[in-house]
């Protein structure tokens, strides 16, 4: 008996410590991923309003695959999250939400990032070579800090010797934390909202980037409940929160 009452609060520290948490829901337990900004669970439902040329819906149910250790650091696999079509591994440890997923699931086309290179650049680079990769690995939300903050993400860089090297980013800055945002019928509170922008550069100077924005809104307990992208000024997208089950 002694043992089993040593074991119990080594189990509770365990679970504490852990990024994936369990909740119990109709008599069983799921698996849960326990980020404030992104909380998702197995059997999690969501449903999104996507306004772009046609009014059209996004609906996907969560599953939770197993973790992959990459670099060191722990991600959760998830399949099923409606605006990540091509699914999404993820964790938030430190408030850093860092995830492995498909770039044109958040706005940007791959296509007119390597052709902006070929256009600028004006060298003799053979079709094809420069092939921007979709699935990036990136910071897409750091919760911890304040409004205003930015950081810069490496998505591509490729050398061409002796004629010039390239390279791909992803600017983001916290526009704002502690909003308050109505999505349909629902008052989110404490909403953060991250905008990120492409940056294009190469050896022999600046690149113009394609003109493109996209803006997400991040309510604790809910998750993504907005997203924006524009082009050019223009809003060309909105994806919208319509309703969930966590």
């Amino acid at each position: 008996m002694r043992k089993i009452h040593a074991l119990v609060p080594a189990m509770v520290l365990l679970l504490l410590g852990c990024q994936k948490e369990y909740s119990l829901e109709g008599g069983q337990f799921r698996n849960c991923i326990d980020c404030t900004y992104l909380p998702l669970c197995d059997s999690s439902s969501f449903v999104y309003v996507d306004s772009s040329d046609l009014v059209d819906t996004l609906r996907g149910v969560v599953r939770i695959g197993r973790d992959t250790v990459i670099g060191g650091r722990t991600y959760s696999s998830v399949s099923g999250f409606a605006p990540f079509q091509g699914g999404l591994m993820y964790n938030c440890n430190n408030q850093d939400y860092r995830g492995m997923l498909s770039l044109s699931s958040i706005g940007f086309n791959v296509d007119s990032i390597a052709q902006a290179f070929i256009q600028d650049l004006s060298l003799p680079i053979p079709p094809g070579l420069i092939q921007v990769p979709d699935r990036i690995t990136t910071s897409f939300l750091k919760a911890g800090l304040p409004a205003g903050a930015t950081w810069t993400d490496t998505l591509y860089s490729l050398d061409f010797p002796p004629l010039a090297s390239v390279y791909a980013g992803m600017d983001y800055a916290i526009v704002a934390k502690g909003l308050q945002r109505q999505v349909f019928q629902r008052n989110f509170t404490n909403v953060i909202q991250v905008k990120a922008r492409i940056n294009l550069a190469s050896s022999l100077g600046a690149v113009q980037p394609p003109d493109i924005e996209a803006n997400y809104y991040f309510a604790p307990g809910t998750g993504l409940i907005e997203v924006r992208v524009s082009n050019a000024g223009t809003v060309e997208r909105v994806l919208k929160l319509y309703e969930y089950t966590l």
